[in-house]
This record gives C-alpha cells, structure tokens and sequence, in this order.
C-alpha cells in the first residue's frame, strides 16, 4: 500500500481499541510483574541499537588500521552485511583483543556519556515504585544503565548510580547480556559476539534461571523488544507457562515496509506474527508509533493510580479532549480580540527561552557561526482532527487564526515536530533539501503534561532550528548542552504553560 494511499493513523486510535482496554487494567492489577526492556527503551535516550553498535565496533577496527572514512564504512557495512551481527561482532572482539572493553565503551557511550531517561525508561522507573521492587522486575540485554539511573532517580531524587550488581544477586535491574558503566567499567561478562552466545548455550547459565523464574510465574511485558534475539528466542521456548504476557511491537520501526505493501499484504504479516507469539505464550500489540509504546506504560501507572486514590480510570481519548478543550477556553482561544494578545504573550514567551538557549551553549563554548541564527516553535496537539499546529513563534505572530496549518499525524510526514511527537523522543534532522524553508537543521522534542488526576499526556512539541547546516550548526556542536540543561527546561515551562 503507497505512503499515499495509506490512512493516517493517529495517537488515540491505539487507545480506542478493547483489546488495550483490557492490557491496561490487567498489567495494573496483575502481580507479581516483570518488565522486560529493550533496545527501544535506551535507543531513546540516545543510545545506538544494536545494528549502530556492531557498526561502530567495526569502524574502529578499520580506523586502527589507518583506513580512510569511507573505507571505514565500506569495511563496517560489508562485515555485518556479509557475516550477520553476531558473527561481525566477533571480528571486532578478536581483532581488537584486550582493546575491546575500550571499545565498546566507546561506541555505547559516544554521543554522551550520561543521558537523561526517555520515556520508556522513566514509565519503567514509576512502574517498579508504584508496584514495590518485591512485586515489579525489571529486566534487559541492554549495555547502558539509563534504566538503573532512571529508578535510582526516582525512588532517591537527586541519586544515580554508575555501579550495579548483576546475575543472582539482589538488584533493581538485571542486565541479563552485562552492562558498561559511564566509566568503561564491565558489570558481568557482557554478551555480544557469536561466541557470547554459543558459550552461553548451557542450562546452568544463571540467565535462563532468571528468565524462566519470570516467565513462568508472574506477568511479563516485553517493551522496546523486537524479540530476536537468539539468547531470549531460546529462553522463550524453553519455558512453559500459563500466565498471561505482553509484547508491544511498533509499526513505525518498518515504516518503510508498511508504506511499499499492499494492504493484503500487511494483514497477513500481522495476522502471521500474532500467530507465531500466541503460540510462545506472548500476546502481541501492535503500536503504530514509539510514542504509543512509552505511553501504554504510561496508562498502566496512570490507572493504578487512579485506583488507589478511588478514582475510576478516564481512557486517555477522553482526558485529552477534556485537556485540549480547556486550552481552547485560554490560552489557545482564537476568539477576537483575545487571538492576538495571546500571539503577542506566547511570542514574548518564546524569545526568552530563545535567549536561554543562546546564554546555555555560549556559557558551554559553542558560539553561534558567521550568519548563524536559531529560532524555536512550540506545536500543540488537537486529539479531535489527530494534528499538530505550530502555534507559538520566537520570530513571527498569526493575526489570523485561519492561516494556522494543521499537520497530519502520520510518520510520512517531513516535518520535524511531527517526527518528534510519532517518536517521543528528541529528533535531530538536516531540512537542507527542504527548499522553502530557511532553516537548515531542526531538531525537535515532545511535550508532555501531567497532573494526579489527568496523568501524563503528550501534548505537542517543540523544534528548535538552525538557519546552517547541521555540522556548522550550534544546536549539533551543542547536543549535549541541550539534552543536559536546555531541553529540561524548555520542557518544564511548556507544561506549564500547555498545563
């Protein structure tokens, strides 16, 4: 089916269904729990999947030897082309020898060593405090420790942890396949390479232990997970179970795919999957955005405790309209003469946070280049026409509330916010093919609200642009000034004022 034939889906299609219905009110009551996380849960954060990581393995290797950059490429691509990751894996560790361990740690940790959480991790974090650690267990063959800081960060504000301890001993987080701290530290043997993974075909191995211990007797939500992985592939079908479990799977990872498929075709590849993971005791949900995955989480929180408070749980269709239709009685009215005093106050709004963005990269030594100009925008969701609007600006005010452009809701879409909003997390794009605009490179984050009564909605998002290139730009020399202090910020006063 063509991009073009495709019907937009929007966010609140998903939650509309009864078969999610039934998801949220069984994984809120269900104990005992185990989450099991994925590469999607750190991808996120900002981390590489695993296709990045093998890839950057292997560039290294190729740049030990004093390759050039595109042999580089050429060396890394044909290697996991040609032998598979796990086996491309393996070259790397054998050819980088006791270097690996450096390696690795750079590869994992390159764009930053100490990312905030996304919204997965953050869900998981909230999840395991409201359950209790005795009721809630987490569980991933992710490296990185975003989950670890994630629920050390919650249970203990202001705490992170860097150290872990792994295999059987108590933890909070079992990293079944190693972890690698910020420092470059290995927290139990890490689990890569196809030799990783043939030595690990034992039945003593701990993580199988572990894994069955879950699987057979609590409910278990994989999240994040494409569920290939050859270790959880063999642990799944080695185990036995009765217990009802959960795999959300995200449309949006095979965007491509579903937009060159006919319709046919994409029934029976979903009909197929479901299939397959009924018969492994996994029920599958499919979710056509990540922003979606993160918030189905979201809703499972959001209806424990709307429970302990006495409270029946609103589906979030209905609590966002009841949101958006309150915006609409302020600070989004487009009545006359209130449209354009508000235009006037969000315009002056948007250049003080501007100016923030500036003082924070400048106080961090990225200086703006020659010509170099940023602006910001501030996009609002409306769940009744599954839309985003750009309705705030640093450098511009509507005096019409007719010339505003709705966006549809759909991951073919080129822009920036929409991408960010599907997403949930930051995107960073080069627009330079993008001829009627300016602005050469855009990244873009989501925003999100939340109260005890109205839990955690995505409202909309913000996209901050660059009128250079990405390389030249400030915003990519200063990614991590903004992810760090930035982005927080501009996240906080846009839930206040989108509350």
């Amino acid at each position: 089916m063509s991009a073009a034939n495709r019907p937009a889906r929007g966010l609140c299609d998903l939650f509309e269904r009864n078969e999610i219905a039934e998801f949220i009110e069984e994984a809120s009551t269900a104990t005992p729990v185990s989450i099991f996380a994925g590469a999607g849960t750190s991808i996120e954060s900002g981390f590489p999947d695993w296709d990045t990581l093998v890839y950057r393995l292997l560039v290294g290797v190729a740049a030990e030897e004093g390759l050039s950059d595109s042999a580089q490429d050429q060396f890394a691509s044909w290697t996991t082309g040609r032998e598979g990751l796990t086996a491309a894996a393996a070259v790397a560790q054998a050819h980088l020898g006791d270097d690996f361990s450096h390696h690795l740690h750079r590869a994992l940790y390159e764009q930053q060593l100490t990312p905030p959480a996304g919204q997965s991790a953050l869900a998981i974090a909230r999840l395991m405090e409201s359950f209790g650690p005795t009721l809630c267990n987490v569980v991933t063959t992710n490296y990185d420790l975003v989950l670890d800081d994630a629920i050390a960060e919650t249970t203990m504000p202001g705490s992170a942890t860097s150290t872990g301890v792994l295999g059987n001993a108590p933890a909070k987080v079992t990293h079944l396949h190693g972890a690698v701290t910020p420092e470059g530290a290995i927290l139990e043997k890490v689990i890569l390479s196809d030799r990783d993974y043939v030595l690990m075909q034992e039945d003593t191995a701990w993580q199988q232990e572990r894994f069955a211990d879950l699987f057979e007797g609590t409910t278990c939500i994989f999240v994040g997970a494409s569920l290939t992985d050859p270790n959880l592939l063999r642990y799944l079908h080695r185990c036995d179970t009765t217990r009802a479990h959960y795999a959300i799977f995200v449309r949006q990872q095979d965007a491509g795919l579903y937009d060159q498929s006919e319709q046919d075709v994409i029934k029976l590849r979903e009909a197929t999957s479901e299939a397959r993971w009924k018969n492994a005791g996994i029920r599958p949900i499919h979710a056509d955005y990540y922003s979606q995955s993160a918030q189905l989480l979201h809703e499972v929180l959001h209806r424990r405790k709307s429970a302990e408070a006495g409270h029946s749980y609103e589906p979030l269709p209905e609590r966002l309209m009841e949101w958006r239709d309150r915006l609409d009685q302020g600070v989004l009215s487009t009545a006359s003469p209130s449209f354009k005093e508000n235009q006037e106050e969000l315009q002056e709004v948007m250049n003080e946070l501007l100016e923030g963005i500036y003082t924070d990269l400048k106080d961090a030594g990225h200086r703006p280049r020659k010509n170099e100009r940023l602006g910001i925008n501030m996009w609002v969701y409306d769940p009744r026409t599954e839309s985003l609007t750009n309705w705030a600006s640093a450098d511009r005010i509507w005096l019409d509330p007719k010339t505003k452009e709705p966006l549809s809701i759909d991951w073919t879409s080129d822009f920036v916010s929409v991408h960010a909003f599907c997403a949930g997390s930051l995107v960073s794009r080069s627009t330079e093919r993008y001829v009627a605009t300016r602005w050469n490179h855009v990244i873009g984050t989501p925003l999100y609200v939340e109260s005890d009564t109205a839990g955690r909605l995505p409202v909309g998002a913000v996209t901050i642009a660059s009128t250079l290139a990405r390389p030249e730009s400030m915003l990519h020399r200063g990614m991590q000034t903004l992810r760090r202090s930035s982005l927080p910020r501009l996240e906080e006063a846009f839930a206040r004022l989108l509350q």
